[in-house]
C-alpha cells in the first residue's frame, strides 16, 4: 500500500540519518500498514529491531526480532538480530543458541562471526571451589567427592557411543550441555 511504502521510505531515511526514534516510529507505521501474509513482512519487521538496537533499546530490539522470527522462523537475518540483542543484553549463551538456530540450515558468514563473538563474551569457567581439608592438600585430593570418586580420578567417560557424540560435538564446535 501507499502508506506502507511512504512509511518504509521515511523509516530508511531516518535510520540512515541516525534519527532512530523517527525510524522506529516510521517502521512501526509501515508494519501496521502491512498484512502478516505479505511476502516481505518479515523483512520490514526485521528492520525494527535494528532501529531499536541502534537507539540502545535492546529489550525492545529482542522482542521485535522475535516477532519477526514468529512470521518466518528460518529467516537467518532475524536470528542475527535476535543474537545481537541478546549479546547487548549480556546473555551470551542465549545469543549462541540463537546463532546455532540460524545456522542450522546452512552457513552464514555474518552469523558465524557473531557466534564466535558470543563465545568470546561468555564468562570463563568458574574457578574451582576451595578445597576444605584439615590435614593438608594431599588428604583433600584423596578424599572422595560427593560422586564417590577421588578428586584426582578422571571422570567416567561413559559408553563408547557417548564418547563419540562428545568428540563429534567438539569437532563441530556444538555446545552440548
Amino acid at each position: 500500500s501507499d502508506a506502507k511504502t511512504t512509511a518504509c521510505t521515511a523509516a530508511r531515511q531516518a535510520f540512515a540519518a541516525k534519527h532512530y526514534a523517527e525510524a522506529i516510529t516510521q517502521f512501526t507505521a509501515a508494519i501496521q500498514a502491512t498484512r502478516d501474509a505479505d511476502d516481505d513482512s518479515h523483512l520490514l519487521r526485521n528492520n525494527l529491531p535494528a532501529a531499536f538496537a541502534a537507539a540502545g533499546r535492546n529489550e525492545e530490539a529482542l522482542a521485535a526480532a522475535r516477532a519477526a522470527l514468529a512470521i518466518k522462523p528460518d529467516f537467518v537475518k532475524g536470528h542475527y538480530r535476535c543474537a545481537l540483542a541478546l549479546l547487548a543484553l549480556e546473555r551470551p549463551q542465549e545469543a549462541i543458541d540463537a546463532c546455532d538456530t540460524g545456522l542450522a540450515d546452512g552457513s552464514n558468514e555474518q552469523l558465524s562471526a557473531l557466534r564466535k563473538k558470543c563465545c568470546e563474551a561468555r564468562p570463563k569457567e568458574a574457578a574451582a571451589p576451595p578445597v576444605l581439608a584439615t590435614d593438608g592438600p594431599a588428604k583433600a585430593a584423596a578424599e572422595p567427592l560427593p560422586t564417590g570418586r577421588p578428586a584426582h580420578a578422571p571422570r567416567d567417560p561413559g559408553p563408547p557411543e557417548h564418547r563419540a557424540i562428545r568428540r563429534a560435538a567438539r569437532r563441530d564446535r556444538v555446545w552440548v550441555g
